[in-house]
């Protein structure tokens, strides 16, 4: 009962809009090479049917190969990726405003059996489908069968308390309903009887004698509730099942051959399967890390990493986010979507008109199933998404006639800069192949008594200007276990004077009961950096070349900051350590601020009390720290 309690509790993450723009278990070196990758274009892309919507006729896609330096960059991109986050496995499909097509994949679709990722494997794309449902609403709008300014009840009437909701606030997020994926009665239904989470209608009774959280029209706010209701009113005005609908208008004449609607729990040997860090989810989303000891360990592949792709009904979010896609199908629709060649100009440009709501604990603006973004090259659009072990996103970008999609097995990634380098390499035209950095065969061993540092950021000495500056994924193997310590805040920072030092910190949540979080810190002299490209090994006779320090907080959320603090394992002056180092763009390491500095690390580690106070006693540093709410450091209880 309480590891189907706690499965509930996770459904709070299906069908949310997160998307890119935040490992293979063992942190092993990077899955993937010349066979994890391929240069495609969709199938059945030049089959797209000239009756999909409106006036216009789905463009015949160009089946042109990307140019070669820029595709095998992109490939490099994604294997340096991986490679820094130590996520499994992802796809990445670009159609360029050129009409040229390029479509990679790097690392694994299944860590149990190695199969690896292909370009066209499906994923779960979680609220991409919103953007699906409200192309579907608004070809209906065209044909004059729906008006989007009228009430819901006038065309579902067996939900007249909600009359004051018009059918564009379904589609804006600012119907004031709750969302019945953070429903308690959810939750028991589904503890009670998963089964019955197939059928919407059962989906929406969750919220449906609810008041409403804030009245219709005054606020914008993230809400799967609407787009189940938008489903139903898609099978209302047309009479046919939702799924044959999207099919017929969408699917089909698109040729979107790894589309549709996940309508059963069966296995699909087309699917990619999908991974979550059960330690970071759990604190994004409030679960007390006590509730993940009711988890089977055999769900557990290492650490706190749960195969997560067959763990809840794939119908409890149905129209608002039970697809499964491709990232190459993926680009096909949303392309073909902006371009508008699924809807009427005016329908189009209705779509785009954007309000700010909350998203995930921040404002995103959105449009009718469309979120909106700025980036270096202009306006975006698009949508993200996120289910069990998935996250997905894709974006158009009408000033460059660009459009990519990347699709990871994995939750929660940390693509934002893969994302902006590949926008550099394709906007700037880039001549030169991009040189990854990648670490040497066999450089994390799985040793016990080791920190495993993977970092790619900028070096920048003020936290608070960049608590998330970069790709990382730090883990620890202390006495026989491994430690995830990452996932909040990742830095890397240079101080200069009389004691220069290059230091690289990380904090994240803990599963240890009676810790809230684990930090870990390295520390090294900066003359061993400064111009190093590839792999710097640090001798045991220079014990101050490199420190290493792992801590466990106690930390009091109200305050903003920890209790208490203290040192667990520290540097193991007995033992060498390694570390695989390269500037930017296959330059040597440059030490200014801003400047990035890509870092794997093998540093070994101890526990030994005596040599944990004898390391600390050097540094002139306690065991423990512990602090007042006004962050004033006290004696420790």
């Amino acid at each position: 009962m309480g590891t189907r309690l706690l499965v509930m509790v996770l459904a709070l993450l299906a069908a949310c809009g997160g998307g890119s723009g935040d490992g293979s278990p063992g942190g092993g070196d990077a899955a993937g090479g010349p066979d994890a990758a391929a240069d495609t274009a969709p199938d059945g892309a030049a089959d797209a049917g000239a009756d999909a919507a409106g006036d216009a006729a789905p463009e015949v896609q160009s089946l042109d190969p990307l140019e070669p330096v820029l595709a095998q960059s992109l490939q490099a991109l994604l294997e340096e990726y991986l490679a820094f986050s130590g996520d499994p496995g992802m796809t990445l499909t670009v159609r360029t405003g050129a009409g040229e097509w390029w479509s990679g994949a790097a690392g694994l679709a299944d860590l149990a059996t190695g199969e690896p990722m292909e370009p066209g494997m499906g994923f779960r794309v979680g609220s991409n489908t919103k953007t699906f449902t409200s192309t579907l609403v608004l070809m209906l709008a065209d044909e004059g069968l729906v008006d989007l300014d009228a009430s819901l009840a006038d065309y579902l009437p067996e939900y007249p308390q909600w009359e004051e909701v018009t059918v564009r606030m379904l589609l804006s997020m600012r119907s004031g309903l709750h969302d019945y994926l953070t429903d308690l009665d959810f939750i028991i239904q589904g503890l009670m009887d998963p089964s019955a989470l197939t059928d919407p209608l059962v989906l929406v009774d969750f919220v449906a004698d609810l008041p409403f959280d804030a009245p219709p029209g005054t606020t914008g706010a993230y809400c799967n509730t609407n787009y189940v209701l938008l489903g139903l009113l898609v099978e209302r005005l047309t009479g046919q099942p939702f799924q044959e609908v999207l099919q017929a208008r969408i699917v089909e004449p698109l040729g979107l051959a790894a589309t549709r609607l996940d309508e059963t729990p069966e296995e699909d040997p087309g699917l990619a399967h999908g991974y979550m860090d059960l330690g970071i989810v759990a604190l994004a989303f409030g679960i007390p890390p006590e509730a993940l000891t009711f988890i089977p360990e055999e769900w557990f592949l290492e650490g706190q990493i749960v195969d997560a792709t067959y763990a809840f009904p794939p119908m409890s979010s149905w129209s608002a986010g039970s697809m499964i896609s491709s990232s190459e199908d993926m680009v096909l629709f949303m392309r073909a979507l902006l371009r508008g060649e699924l809807l009427s100009a005016e329908a189009l440009a209705e779509m785009q008109e954007v309000q700010d709501i909350l998203l995930l604990g921040g404002q995103v603006p959105y449009g009718l199933g469309l979120q909106y973004a700025e980036t270096s090259w202009g306006p975006s659009w698009g949508h993200g998404g996120l289910n069990f072990g998935y996250q997905a996103s894709t974006r158009h970008l009408p000033d460059a006639d660009l459009t990519w999609s990347a699709m990871h097995d994995y939750l929660p990634e940390q693509s934002w800069i893969l994302e902006q380098r590949m926008l550099t390499w394709l906007m700037e035209g880039r001549q030169e192949v991009y040189e990854p950095c990648l670490p040497p065969g066999g450089f994390f061993p799985g040793q016990d008594g080791t920190v495993e540092l993977r970092l790619a950021g900028p070096l920048n000495p003020a936290k608070a200007q960049a608590p998330v500056s970069g790709i990382a994924r730090v883990q620890a193997r202390l006495d026989g276990e491994l430690l995830p310590v990452y996932g909040l805040a990742s830095w890397a920072s240079l101080t200069t004077g009389f004691q220069p030092r290059v230091t690289v910190e990380t904090v994240g949540p803990s599963t240890t009961p009676g810790v809230d979080m684990r930090y870990a810190l390295l520390s090294v002299n900066p003359a061993l950096l400064e111009g190093a490209e590839g792999l710097v090994e640090l001798s045991a006779a220079g014990p101050f070349d490199v420190i290493t320090v792992v801590a466990e907080l106690v930390w009091n959320g109200a305050w903003g900051h920890a209790e208490r603090s203290c040192v667990v394992a520290v540097t193991d002056t007995g033992r060498d350590a390694a570390l695989q180092v390269c500037g930017d763009e296959g330059a040597g390491v440059t030490l200014e601020e801003g400047a990035v500095l890509k870092v794997f690390a093998s540093l070994p580690v101890t526990t030994d009390p005596a040599a944990v106070d004898a390391a600390l006693a050097l540094l002139g540093a306690e065991r423990c720290t512990c602090q007042d709410q006004a962050g004033e450091v006290i004696p420790c209880p």
